[in-house]
């Protein structure tokens, strides 16, 4: 199953048009490697028969993708996560960021995405925190991805023993909020309850999330170019409340000066300000 140029660069196309995920010139081993299960399932003897399918998908939304585009997407998008990923983010989310949210929310519910929410982890992880913080009511978190298939995963809310250790190694908390099941645990309903799952594409304009207090896009803007990121950042700025706080991947930065947003150092720990 070797990629013809004129294959690869249909599906760098298609990619970037769905997700705003650029390939670089040289990622065919990674299409190859990652769509290979994929014909297999479909029972597609080439790249370029899948190919065929998807140029009906030219002009199609997230919201009426075919379920050979949505798997499509799936595979090639990232979705390495983990609970509590970053320590360092979840030690100043309860040390400073969520108390200084707390003090200047008007409303008395946070509200707060999850953008590029993968398989769930941030979100439950985030609605976890604020549990063992005590916060009351429990706040309405909003999680979005571009793979709707993922998204599923996330709202089962079940995880593997491997996937709960990676995070949740502590017995009390997965006893406190997780019923646990042959080869792994399912996230309780008091938890789930705080998360609206959504499939969403960070480039869509029409969607209108404000006001937010807080919102987590980690490790997602990299994949995007820069024109793109911008655009992208300014959006995000935009659903943010007056005081409201982004916070990006640790390996991410804001390539650009955006307007209305200050930049926060806190033992080594970067995120950003909504100006009031």
């Amino acid at each position: 199953m070797k990629l013809s140029q004129e294959t690869y660069q249909f599906l760098r196309d298609f990619i970037a048009r769905q997700t705003g995920i650029e390939l670089g010139p040289d990622r065919q081993y990674l299409v190859e490697s990652r769509l290979s299960p994929l014909l297999q399932e479909q029972q597609c003897p080439s790249l370029a028969e899948l190919c065929v399918a998807l140029q009906r998908e030219h002009d199609l939304s997230v919201a009426t993708q075919s379920e050979i585009s949505k798997k499509v997407i799936h595979a090639l998008s990232t979705h390495e996560t983990s609970f509590f990923r970053d320590p360092d983010l979840f030690a100043a989310l309860r040390s400073s960021i969520l108390p200084n949210v707390i003090a200047t929310n008007s409303t008395g519910r946070l509200r707060i995405w999850s953008a590029a929410a993968s398989s769930g982890q941030e979100a439950y992880s985030l609605a976890i925190l604020m549990s063992e913080m005590g916060i009351y009511p429990p706040p309405q978190i909003i999680a979005t991805d571009i793979s709707a298939l993922v998204l599923d995963i996330a709202a089962k809310g079940h995880y593997t023993d491997y996937e709960l250790l990676r995070g949740v190694d502590a017995p009390v908390l997965r006893q406190k909020y997780f019923i646990d099941q042959k080869g792994g645990a399912t996230v309780k309903a008091e938890i789930k309850q705080s998360i609206q799952f959504q499939c969403h594409d960070l480039r869509d304009t029409t969607i209108d999330f404000s006001p937010l207090d807080l919102i987590l896009c980690r490790n997602v803007l990299i994949y995007f170019e820069e024109a793109t990121r911008l655009q992208v950042l300014q959006r995000l700025r935009d659903q943010l409340r007056p005081g409201g706080f982004m916070i990006l991947g640790s390996a991410e930065a804001i390539w650009v000066e955006i307007d209305g947003l200050s930049r926060i150092s806190n033992n080594n720990f970067t995120y950003y300000m909504r100006n009031v």
